[in-house]
């Protein structure tokens, strides 16, 4: 192995460190290799219109360690590294496999699995995720739901801060049986948590009605991991609004919970204040019909009289 290349493997190794960066830094600028330049100036956050100049010119050499794994588009530097980006659409196993356990990976710290309409195999993302330089990732994208209870109870942990599950289809009688499974298999881990001990930030829909209801999500006051959780998103609507003000006021001091958001056609964010969860914030979708109107004004006119309501387009 090159002495520079021991330099990069360093790097990898310990992606949080700023030692190994300057000293590969130092190297490369001895060997005249413009790269060492953009670590350099980024470690300092300085020239940062000489830095973007330097990727406009050099970039798509500079992500060649990464195998393809990311769309080049889509690729954020920091320290001189890729930090964030949307993983490529591969469309042959052989493809798939070549970015598994890349080491070049360890130095993200986010990554979008989803591009558009397009989910990647489940097996590939449980490959990719599971194998592969992923657990210092703080925020994963479009992750597979049927994975989440793998995630949760994983020996050894990841760095994620803010996970979002992907949204996927109901596929009727079926597909509810599929996620009642899924819901409860999700609660049990819960329980455990042990794959996710950093995670603040949650992400998680489902299809049918049980995905709405307060009780599903019961583990956010029934599991230490749940009760850290500060910003939950669920695609829901108004209709499970009042569900979910009777229920977060008999656990409020015990959740660290600040956010609880619900979209879809209309969008609502309910905030906890001092007071407690005592104020909703949301805008109402570019079409609504005039029934839907009338239910929507009609739960929101009896949440006034509990909380602050603040709704753009009633």
């Amino acid at each position: 192995m090159s002495k520079t290349q021991a330099l990069f493997e360093a790097v990898y190794d310990a992606p949080d460190d700023d030692e190994p960066r300057r000293r590969l830094a130092e190297h490369l600028l001895a060997e005249g290799d413009p790269r060492g330049q953009l670590i350099a100036w980024q470690l300092a956050n300085v020239e940062e219109k000489k830095a973007k100049a330097l990727l406009r010119e050099h970039a798509a050499a500079w992500l060649a360690p990464l195998e393809g794994a990311l769309v080049k588009a889509s690729v954020r530097w920091e320290r001189g590294f890729p930090v964030a980006g949307h993983l490529a659409w591969k469309r042959t196993a052989p493809e798939r496999d070549a970015i598994v356990g890349v080491r070049a990976l360890a130095t993200l710290r986010s990554l979008e699995l989803e591009a558009g309409d397009l989910i990647p195999p489940l097996e590939h993302v449980e490959r990719l995720v599971f194998g592969g330089r992923t657990r210092g990732l703080r925020r994963l994208t479009g992750f597979p739901r049927a994975l989440l209870p793998r995630l949760l109870r994983e020996e050894e942990p990841f760095a994620t801060e803010e996970l979002a599950v992907a949204l996927e289809g109901g596929g009727g009688p079926a597909g509810k049986m599929r996620e009642l499974d899924e819901a409860k298999r999700i609660a049990e881990e819960f329980a455990d948590g042990r794959g996710l001990p950093r995670l603040r930030a949650l992400s998680l829909s489902f299809a049918h009605r049980l995905g709405t209801d307060p009780e599903t999500f019961s583990w956010l006051w029934s599991t230490k991991l749940g009760r850290r959780i500060e910003r939950l998103r669920n695609n829901s609507g108004e209709h499970v609004l009042l569900a979910w003000l009777d229920a977060l006021p008999a656990h409020g001091d015990a959740l660290a919970l600040r956010e609880l958001v619900l979209f879809g056609r209309n969008d609502y964010v309910l905030h906890r204040t001092a007071q407690g969860f005592t104020r909703l914030t949301g805008k109402l979708g570019a079409k609504i019909y005039p029934a839907e109107r009338a239910n929507v004004e009609k739960v929101l006119t009896a949440l006034e009289a509990r909380i602050a309501v603040e709704v753009e387009g009633r």
